[in-house]
């Protein structure tokens, strides 16, 4: 088991540079850099220091789609966290 901290979004830098356990994204879109104003994109959120993020939690479901774009993003950009109701769900 790991822990983690995941603050809210503007406040990703200031943590992870403030703190010595890992530090990651309370969400992160299915979108790639580019046009993308507005969504938390892996890209850019890992510039704030971050190493991963939650993916659908209780306060901000995605869809089957989403879900499945976000895990298959490479790990060595960020590690996505998945809370789903099952196991299968998460299954791509």
């Amino acid at each position: 088991m790991e822990i983690v901290i995941a603050p809210p979004t503007p406040y990703l830098a200031l943590v992870a540079k403030s703190v010595s356990i890992p530090v990651i994204s309370q969400h992160i879109d299915p979108a790639i850099p580019g046009g993308s104003t507005g969504e938390n994109v892996a890209e850019i959120i890992k510039n704030s220091g971050v190493v991963g993020s939650l993916v659908n939690h209780s306060e901000k479901r995605i869809s089957q789609s989403s879900i499945e774009f976000v895990v298959k993003i490479p790990a060595t950009i960020i590690r996505a966290g998945i809370a789903v109701a099952s196991i299968e769900i998460a299954k791509p």
